[in-house]
């Protein structure tokens, strides 16, 4: 192929993404494929979508209008279904219900939500986006991005820590759960539970060893969103956490460190060695979880 053809090829592939961007497709995008997309195939089984069902985009939106059209051919959508029921403290709305999420329509007359379906997803030629346009009438609530990439990125990116640590942290993460629960007064004058301000929860544990003859020894990292939650789950934490921080330790595991901290106070140095603590990331918002700071796999990337 010569030179001008590959130039040609990569003007037209460029004009193709401009133009699929500005149809407004982005990551979160709710769409009605009937007309385009006559064959939607679910592992090995072909579907077709009821009257309230439609799909939604769950490819990232920089990949969605790329215009590199042969190192990303595909999109990724996810069956959702409309209900006329929604409430925001569900299982399913803050996305602690691992296979099913539920995000708030706006304005719309008779339904409340969508709930998308982890299991209904498949890909399909990203060029088919050109023949089709996101819904203008189903409108998703402000961050619904963002909680869709939480909720979906959780499904396949939590931490695998080694099975007999798993095993020995059942009564430690009940501990630390009741801690994250509890409710304080915060800046605005709110009762609410301490969670709610902390949005992320960072691990280290030594060695990194499956099955180790002696004790694990844990360091545990909590990122505050203001200095009266750092006060007030330090205090907590290290009052429940005592027996954890002996010389003999507890359940096998030994807290040799126990750190809260502020975003404004905190380096992604100091995240070094840690990983991110899936197991409670239910407890964060799904926007929080898909902004995470960088683990330890990304920060030695930093580094290299």
């Amino acid at each position: 192929m010569s030179l001008n053809a590959i130039s040609q090829n990569d003007e037209d592939d460029l004009a193709l993404a401009r133009q699929i961007s500005f149809n407004g497709w982005r990551q979160g995008s709710l769409f009605d494929p009937r007309g385009v997309l006559n064959k939607i195939t679910i592992a090995e089984t072909e579907i077709s979508l009821s009257g309230n069902e439609f799909l939604i985009i769950c490819t990232q939106s920089c990949t969605l209008v790329s215009r590199r059209f042969e190192a990303d051919p595909y999109a990724e959508a996810m069956v959702i279904k409309l209900l006329d029921e929604y409430n925001p403290r569900s299982q399913e709305a803050t996305g602690k219900n691992q296979r099913k999420l539920q995000i708030r329509l706006l304005d719309h007359p008779k339904f409340k939500c969508i709930e998308c379906d982890i299991n209904k997803r498949f890909m399909f030629n990203r060029k088919r986006l050109l023949e089709m346009k996101p819904s203008k009438e189903l409108n998703l609530e402000e961050n619904a991005g963002d909680k869709l990439a939480g909720w979906y990125g959780r499904s396949i990116t939590r931490t695998a820590l080694p099975d007999l640590l798993v095993e020995r942290m059942g009564n430690l993460s009940k501990i630390i759960k009741k801690c994250l629960e509890k409710k304080f007064y915060d800046d605005q004058g709110i009762l609410s539970p301490i969670h709610e301000s902390v949005p992320y929860q960072y691990i280290d544990w030594q060695p990194r060893k499956e099955n180790p003859e002696g004790l694990f020894t844990l360091r545990l990292f909590f990122l505050c969103a203001n200095p009266e939650t750092e006060e007030n789950l330090d205090k907590e934490l290290t009052e429940k956490l005592n027996s954890f921080q002996s010389e003999s330790g507890k359940d096998g595991l030994k807290i040799i460190e126990i750190a809260c901290r502020t975003d404004d106070s905190t380096f992604v140095r100091d995240l070094y060695q840690y990983v991110y603590l899936s197991d409670l990331d239910y407890l964060s918002d799904l926007g929080s979880i898909c902004k995470a700071p960088p683990n330890e796999q990304g920060i030695k990337q930093l580094h290299a």
